[in-house]
């Protein structure tokens, strides 16, 4: 059963309905880190869950939103730029920020759920979803559609092979 979103009947009345795409998404988990490997501060950048849609996972430091680990620190995002898909790769740890953006300079905040700190994009990045499995992070889905595509696993080929 995929979740219920409010939608407007009319000019007054509110429904819910099951109509609407769901804002995640979840894949085979395909992607796994080492979590005994992963130092504070040192991105670890990788495709998911299609080749070419890059990402980066973070150890922050500290709680966010989101994180996973024993400390909930671990996130990770897509560093596909929400506002006209450039690829963002500066890591900033002492801001927790990634960006800016080579493009138009948008920065997003790593530790309020990957939104906008200051440029031109409008929308949060996707957020890869996380599980813990023992010693192994595993990404197993997305928050939100990353840009430039209109299904996060379809139209390209999978991390691990598949298409």
């Amino acid at each position: 059963m995929s979740p219920s979103f409010l939608s407007f009947r009319g000019s007054s009345v509110l429904t819910l309905t099951e109509t609407a795409a769901p804002w995640w998404a979840s894949f085979q988990p395909s992607r796994s880190f080492r979590f005994s490997e992963l130092e504070e501060g040192v991105p670890v950048f990788f495709d998911y869950p299609q080749v070419g849609q890059a990402n980066i996972l973070v150890k922050m430091g500290e709680p966010v939103i989101g994180g996973v680990g024993p400390d909930e620190d671990i996130v990770a995002f897509s560093r596909i730029c929400t506002h006209m898909g450039c690829p963002v790769g500066e890591y900033k740890h002492e801001y927790k920020a990634l960006g800016p953006c080579p493009c138009h300079y948008t920065t997003f905040d790593l530790i309020h759920g990957g939104m906008v700190s200051l440029g031109q994009a409008t929308q949060k990045l996707p957020q890869v979803l996380l599980t813990v499995d023992g010693d192994s992070v595993v990404a197993g889905g997305l928050i939100r559609l990353v840009y430039g595509y209109d299904n996060s696993i379809e139209g390209g080929v999978l991390v691990g092979g598949t298409t």
